[in-house]
């Protein structure tokens, strides 16, 4: 019997649904832990008493700054999924989690796997790995476990602009999509502009795709442009590399007022990365 490796996704939700649709693709058969779950948690003298799992998420969804823990047993022993659970925090959020036995665990079925199949599943960008450890009870301090290295390694944070004249700045990823905004207007011409994404593990880079439907939206009040997309395959930190940023033409406005208005000098242009 190997210790036990937990692997943990947090995500802006409350829904019991989102649990439950989590249970079913995770842990389709599975066991409550226990049979009575107390208001407050733990406490000698509950408010009040729920005797099944359903009726606490229920109370749980109606009330966002509860915090609350839940577990089940899987009842399927050809799993490498021993436990699952999910974290009530006290700022909305939840933290999805996973319990696996590091002795059963080969190249094929590793833990990184199951955190990249996590993420996806759910639509969350943060998560981590630890081992026979409880995770952080809220969304600011379960970051600083999710890149424990990014203010030493100065990594940029996803979802936030980056400067496309910034000397290869660096960037965590996990498996999936994401999409390429430019930040600043609608009216956008690419050029020759093209970004590389560097994993500094393997060397390996790979190259985002035009988007043929540049769809437009906003963020934080300014206006953002989807132009690219690109498709990662192996979660890691990548350095990016701009190419021929000045030959971007980015407009606050299409047309017909794009015409009237001087376009925005391209060492003002960031672009913003978020997963799909």
């Amino acid at each position: 019997m190997g210790y036990y490796a937990d692997i943990y996704v947090i995500k802006k939700t409350r829904s019991k649904k989102d649990v439950i649709d989590f249970l079913n693709h995770f842990m389709p058969e599975r066991k409550e832990s226990t049979n009575e779950y107390l208001i407050p948690q733990y406490s000698d003298q509950p408010k009040t008493v729920f005797t099944s799992a359903e009726g606490l998420m229920s109370y749980l969804q109606m009330n966002s700054n509860i915090e609350h823990s839940i577990y089940w047993n899987n009842l399927d022993k050809q799993s490498l999924n021993e436990h699952l659970m999910v974290f009530y925090t006290t700022d909305a959020h939840i933290i999805f989690g996973i319990s696996r036995n590091t002795s059963e665990i080969n190249e094929k079925f590793n833990q990184e796997d199951l955190l990249n199949q996590m993420k996806i599943f759910l639509k969350s960008n943060y998560g981590y790995i630890t081992f026979e450890s409880p995770p952080e009870t809220d969304l600011e301090n379960f970051l600083k476990n999710v890149y424990p290295f990014q203010n030493e390694q100065n990594l940029e944070n996803l979802n936030e602009p980056i400067n496309i004249h910034k000397d290869s700045p660096k960037i965590y990823l996990g498996m999936g999509i994401y999409n390429i905004y430019i930040v600043g207007g609608w009216y956008v011409k690419p050029g020759r502009f093209q970004i590389s994404f560097k994993n500094m593990e393997t060397d390996a880079k790979i190259f985002p795709e035009e988007s043929l439907l540049k769809l437009q939206d906003f963020y934080k009040n300014e206006k953002i442009k989807k132009i690219f997309s690109v498709v990662v395959n192996k979660g890691g930190e990548y350095e990016i590399n701009f190419i021929h940023q000045d030959s971007i033409i980015l407009k606050k406005y299409g047309f017909p007022f794009s015409y009237f208005l001087n376009k925005i000098d391209s060492k003002e242009i960031e672009i913003l990365i978020k997963r799909n």
